[in-house]
């Protein structure tokens, strides 16, 4: 069930920054990024994984949001998705 509510959020959230017009999908993590660097630090971590290291090298440091959230662990999600609801509450 868990694997269940961390895809919904990431749907929900990735839907929702798309439809923003206030925001781009890659200045959302960079300023996330920015607030919670150990987030980024994490990643570097994964880079050895064979599901993470192209994603990683490919986008490193400059991530669009559906890369991130796909690299982050569900307790950096749950931190992107407050900042962003912090940010844009009638979203």
């Amino acid at each position: 069930m868990c694997l269940d509510v961390e895809h919904a959020l990431k749907t929900m959230m990735l839907k929702d920054i798309e439809q923003n017009t206030e925001e781009d999908g890659y200045d959302i993590i960079r300023r996330f990024i920015t607030k919670y660097e150990r987030s980024c630090h994490n990643i570097q971590s994964h880079k050895s994984s064979e599901y993470c290291r192209e994603l990683i090298e490919k986008y490193y440091p400059y991530f669009p949001a559906w890369v991130f959230v796909e690299l982050i662990s569900f307790g950096d999600m749950v931190k992107l998705y407050e900042y962003y609801n912090e940010r844009y509450p009638k979203h």
